[in-house]
């Protein structure tokens, strides 16, 4: 902003009077046109924000409700690979020609929360709005670091087999170690869909 001094010399008391008005006026209006642009920059950068969480928030949650609604298939197979295990520790054989355990990823982003972030559009949104936000992806996070325990679980258990191998040529002491990882995943997985549920249900939250 310029400040231009009188095109004449002030003479008089009032003429001093009447300029600095002028001048005051001028950096009032100044000041106020600035602010009021800064005010509509932070308004546009926390709505950009804002729409980009809501839009990621509302793919993540397709992505959880597509793992909850396998979950129960997941459940079944590594149930029904125990109960082959099962069968043959006390009869000494299966029906079963092979072990399959199922497993299904829940892919879950968090780059517009991490961006609103770094460009500090989180501060110029309501405090009550950001809380909200922050919740849903601690829980996420936590939901991530289960997945990732139950990823390694099933990845653990399933060392053993092979495709062609007959399940009842395993050595007994094989079976009895892969009995208690399996049983280990179906916690695990129990556990997941637990809190992918809870996940699922702070996701709809967001969107009322």
């Amino acid at each position: 902003m310029d400040i231009h001094p009188p095109m004449k010399p002030v003479e008089t008391l009032k003429e001093f009077a009447m300029h600095l008005f002028i001048v005051t006026l001028g950096i009032l209006i100044a000041l106020s046109l600035e602010g009021l642009l800064e005010w509509r920059h932070h308004t546009e950068l926390a709505e950009e924000a804002r729409t980009n969480i809501r839009s990621e928030i509302r793919d993540n949650e397709k992505s959880i409700d597509h793992f909850l609604k396998a979950v129960p298939e997941i459940r079944k197979k590594q149930m029904a690979v125990l109960d082959d295990i099962r069968e043959i520790l006390t009869r000494g054989k299966t029906k079963a020609t092979s072990f399959e355990l199922g497993l299904a990823l829940a892919e879950l982003n968090n780059t517009s929360w991490t961006t609103a972030q770094t460009v500090g559009a989180i501060g110029f949104i309501p405090y009550a709005e950001v809380k909200e936000y922050a919740g849903v992806y601690r829980l996420q996070d936590e939901f991530l670091r289960m997945q990732t325990r139950a990823e390694d679980s099933v990845v653990n258990a399933i060392t053993l087999f092979s495709e062609n191998q007959d399940p009842n040529k395993i050595p007994r002491p094989d079976l009895e170690a892969e009995k208690d990882k399996i049983m280990a995943s179906i916690t695990t997985l129990t556990a997941e869909a637990q809190i992918g549920e809870a996940l699922d249900r702070t996701y709809k939250e967001v969107h009322k």
